[in-house]
């Protein structure tokens, strides 16, 4: 509120078409610092989002022109309703002289129709609206019934002109298995992994599906519930070392890496593909990458695509063969093709036109080729979309698709109460083939990230395309609602990442050359509408949702997400009083999940030596000496905190105190307290939360963690290697010891 005599500032026209293209006007830091989004930005923003912004009168037109279209289509491309919302009213834009009954034909998802009769005498009108020297109304129309849960497409007969909606029907909130959704819920734990960093004896020097199904063995007879998985999203065949599963290429499509070669039966049957393994160069470089502490990609992508390609040559001769007629493998095959439809012959289009493009010195990303590759629907491009190379990537999908879902299986018959439980990414890569196939659903001269705040004082740029919120609505939500699905497939529960996002996305623009901090603004998305399609996805998959909540959360936010069913995340170094104590366990929530650290946080024993410190140091994430030297300082007080929580918990599972034990080598971090990751799970195994997440990197005791936020190739993030192999990790000693302290403190599973 203004104070007596403070005049407001007036409400311009590029403040208000900014307000409808969801820029928001500003938003409130952790430190509670309030940041207004600048007239430059919006003005910034607002070109890039296709309106014409470079003046207030041409903003004027601009949302004039913004708000008739959306009256000219006559209803909403999109509307979603709760089961409770009863009765479902749909708003239509009528011109005058419009007759007085309306015919609306609702066709159920699942193939019924019905059609209705409306008659405008018994509608409301809610406004009207001055369009080419005519008014329009708005008017309330009231469906007689409500549909059940799921899709469904509306068509209004207006006088032969037909306009068309996309109603959505969704539940009040996500699944909840029975376990957890009682008055007394159970509570489980699981093992999160990056599936490249398994270390097995067969593997080719990335984790495989086989590993996955391997580790799903060991976790089960271990009494864990889960297993996370990073994203598995497809990446970069012709530049393997753009690695970041959070940077993908597509969402909708798998990393082909983690296909273990040697389980397909092409391979088997491929005499080619079996010498060119048994070749002695291709073992020497096999060995080399076995016993590689950090990924190599681009020597692991050398051996497996060679492989993969004999594979195809022969799977495409004798089971494809029209000749020779197709086989039941290669009709399997077919189907999975079919199936995919336009998404994933697209995607495999493009990553065959990524590899052609490269050959011909051109960049792997799109936005660098020459026309007509730019287009992917030029006739170039569609006459590519059948060639031999294209249904080569479509091979490599139906491989990973067949292994993710084998990976899947093994979990259910070892006896995982929960199963697999992947990352959903809160973005794309910019040049990527998922732009490339819907470009105007995407912002192509800004990217997501975070702003600046005490842990990321530079904030971050993550390089991830911005979907278009109004674009998003326009098409129903179609994307988001393929990626969710996508997802959930073969999972028993989805990790959110960022999940703030479905409500806001930080936004900037590329740094100018000499720019320390990342500088832009928040964009609104349409959240109840995402959050609904969430749970009705959730629902159908039978799959928990989890939501990574850490960062600026907005105000409410996370009540919401607890009224949603929807799981909190949280990590023990983060959850802290204002006095900087740690929080004992009674301030943990029940939906949630707990765990020591994640993929962009130091491990245990790298945050108590002050490894992740030493890294900032060493690539100039502080912004000032006075920071780096106040988180030095800051550390040694947080080590004795955590210490005094556990103290006063009495977490320890050997029965000792820690305090009086300590050395001054500990409380330096020149070194760790032994048995500190025994207490800190017991501690979080003792909290209410429904999921304690056990980091294999603690168990293993590695200080490098797998991501260093704020770098992209100064440090070897996703590259880190397990240092035990799976067939080791049954009779690991600290493995062993430490799940049967998670065994014992949460029995179910």
């Amino acid at each position: 509120m203004a104070s007596l005599g403070t005049k407001m500032p007036m409400e311009t026209a590029t403040d208000r078409l900014a307000q409808a293209a969801g820029i928001l006007p500003e938003y409130t830091d952790k430190m509670g610092q309030v940041h207004v989004t600048s007239l430059e930005t919006k003005r910034r923003f607002l070109s890039s989002m296709g309106f014409a912004a470079a003046t207030d009168e041409e903003a004027a037109a601009s949302l004039a022109a913004f708000e008739d279209a959306s009256w000219l289509r006559h209803c909403p491309p999109v509307l979603v309703v709760r089961e409770k919302d009863l009765p479902v009213h749909v708003p239509l834009f009528l011109p005058p002289n419009t007759a007085p009954e309306i015919g609306l034909r609702l066709e159920e998802e699942s193939g019924p129709h019905h059609d209705i009769f409306l008659k405008l005498e018994s509608a409301r009108v809610l406004e009207s609206r001055e369009i080419a020297g005519e008014t329009w109304q708005k008017h309330d129309v009231t469906l007689p019934f409500m549909p059940p849960q799921g899709y469904h497409r509306i068509q209004v007969d207006l006088a032969g002109t037909l306009a068309q909606m996309t109603l959505i029907v969704v539940p009040e909130r996500c699944y909840l298995p029975a376990w957890l959704d009682r008055p007394e819920p159970e509570r489980v734990w699981g093992i999160p992994c990056q599936i490249y960093a398994l270390r097995s004896h067969r593997n080719w020097g990335i984790g495989d599906f086989t590993d996955l199904s391997l580790l799903v063995g060991e976790a089960a007879r271990a009494g864990a519930s889960l297993i996370g998985l990073n994203p598995l999203c497809a990446l970069f065949p012709e530049d393997p070392e753009n690695a970041g599963p959070y940077c993908s290429n597509n969402r909708l499509f798998i990393n082909a890496l983690y296909v273990d070669v040697e389980a397909v039966p092409d391979y088997a049957e491929s005499v080619a593909a079996q010498a060119l393994v048994a070749s002695a160069d291709f073992q020497a470089r096999l060995a080399q990458v076995r016993a590689a502490d950090w990924i190599d990609y681009t020597k692991v992508a050398g051996l497996k695509y060679p492989v993969f390609e004999a594979m195809f040559a022969h799977f495409r001769g004798q089971h494809l063969d029209a000749d020779k007629g197709v086989t039941g493998r290669g009709r399997t095959f077919e189907i999975f093709c079919e199936q995919g439809g336009l998404a994933l012959r697209q995607f495999a289009t493009y990553q065959a036109l990524a590899g052609m493009m490269v050959k011909g010195g051109f960049a792997p990303g799109w936005r660098e080729w020459p026309q007509p590759w730019r287009d992917s629907h030029s006739g170039a491009v569609q006459a590519l979309s059948h060639d031999a190379r294209v249904q080569f990537f479509m091979y490599l999908q139906w491989l990973a698709e067949e292994q993710l879902a084998a990976a899947a299986d093994a979990g259910r018959q070892a006896g995982l109460s929960v199963g697999l439980y992947p990352d959903q990414t809160v973005g794309v890569a910019g040049d990527s083939s998922e732009t490339w196939a819907q470009p105007d659903l995407f912002v192509h001269d800004l990217f997501i990230g975070a702003p600046p705040d005490l842990r990321r004082p530079r904030g971050q740029n993550w390089g991830l395309a911005p979907m278009l919120p109004h674009v998003l609505q326009e098409t129903g939500y179609q994307h988001f609602r393929a990626i969710v699905g996508r997802n959930m497939k073969h999972a028993g529960a989805l990790r959110i990442d960022h999940i703030m996002g479905i409500m806001r996305k930080f936004w900037a623009p590329v740094a100018v050359p000499g720019e320390k901090v990342v500088r832009g603004a928040y964009v609104a998305y349409p959240f109840e509408d995402l959050l609904g399609i969430l749970a009705l996805e959730s629902q159908r998959h039978a799959c928990l949702v989890l939501g990574e909540d850490l960062g600026t959360v907005p105000q409410g936010f996370r009540e919401r997400m607890a009224e949603m069913g929807i799981l909190a995340t949280r990590v023990l170094y983060r959850q802290c009083a204002a006095t900087g104590d740690f929080l004992g366990t009674s301030f943990y929530p029940a939906l949630a999940n707990v765990t020591i650290s994640n993929h962009d946080q130091p491990t245990l024993s790298g945050w108590w030596v002050g490894h992740d410190l030493e890294l900032f140091e060493k690539h100039g994430l502080f912004l000032t000496e006075e920071g780096r030297n106040a988180a030095f300082n800051k550390r040694r007080g947080e080590r004795e905190r955590l210490v005094r929580l556990l103290d006063i918990e009495e977490g320890w599972p050997n029965g000792q105190a820690f305090a009086p034990r300590l050395t001054e080598a500990h409380l330096c971090g020149d070194e760790m307290p032994p048995d500190l990751l025994e207490a800190s799970i017991a501690f979080l195994a003792k909290t209410p939360s429904a999921i304690v997440l056990l980091q294999l990197e603690d168990v293993f005791g590695q200080p490098e963690q797998v991501n260093l936020p704020g770098t992209v190739r100064e440090y070897p993030n996703w590259r880190r290697r397990l240092p035990t192999p799976l067939e080791d990790m049954g009779t690991h000693e600290g493995f062993g010891r430490i799940t049967a302290l998670l065994r014992k403190a949460r029995p179910f599973a």
